[in-house]
């Protein structure tokens, strides 16, 4: 009867967890590769021209003042140098209406090439989903009951780990349908618990 108590709790806590293990881990990739993601999503804006000996950057300044000139009345918050030769240099404001935008703007020009507002692009989506869900407070009380059945099901699974080792491996040898599924998944959550444990 225990050892089918805490079968359930282990189930229960993995219907409640793996959905927001799995949103938290391909948000977390996302925004991992982000440098790699968002030029294939963006592809006119992360190409600044021409390159090579005729080709001269000009200084932040008049950079930042073609931005001016575009946005009038907006706020430079952040400048972020060009990672490539041939990539634009991206100035994060504020616009007059308050509105956050990341500018893309070709150093040899300068100009403008185009804006984005950053909690709309792929890894800004993924940020906002990562930090609370995109549901503010509420969001973030979801992450943590997670966090808390997390632990749940990492210790109710070390449980049946132990206690089903000897029915796991019988089953395994007389080649019962599922066994190996089963032994697999004692080993991966093994390892995994330890994760969701520290």
């Amino acid at each position: 009867g225990w050892f089918r108590a805490v079968w359930r709790w282990h189930f229960f806590a993995s219907v409640l967890v793996a959905p927001v293990l799995i949103l938290l881990a391909v948000t977390g990739l996302i925004y991992l590769f982000r440098f790699q993601l968002e030029p294939l999503m963006h592809p006119d804006l992360m190409k600044a021209g021409p390159t090579g000996d005729g080709a001269v950057v000009q200084p932040y300044l008049q950079q930042l003042a073609v931005v001016d000139w575009m946005y009038p009345d907006s706020t430079a918050v952040s400048l972020t140098e060009p990672r490539e030769e041939d990539g634009p240099t991206i100035v994060s404001i504020r616009t007059a209406e308050g509105e956050a935008r990341d500018v893309y703007v070709s150093p040899y020009g300068p100009k403008v090439l185009g804006s984005l507002n950053p909690d709309t692009t792929l890894s800004g989506t993924a940020i906002r989903l990562h930090a609370d869900l995109m549901a503010g407070k509420w969001g973030g009380y979801v992450l943590e009951l997670a966090a808390c059945w997390a632990v749940v099901m990492a210790i109710t699974g070390y449980y049946l780990f132990v206690r089903g080792w000897r029915a796991r491996r019988r089953a395994r040898r007389a080649n019962r349908t599922g066994a190996r599924l089963r032994w697999r998944h004692g080993l991966v959550g093994a390892v995994a618990g330890v994760g969701l444990l520290t």
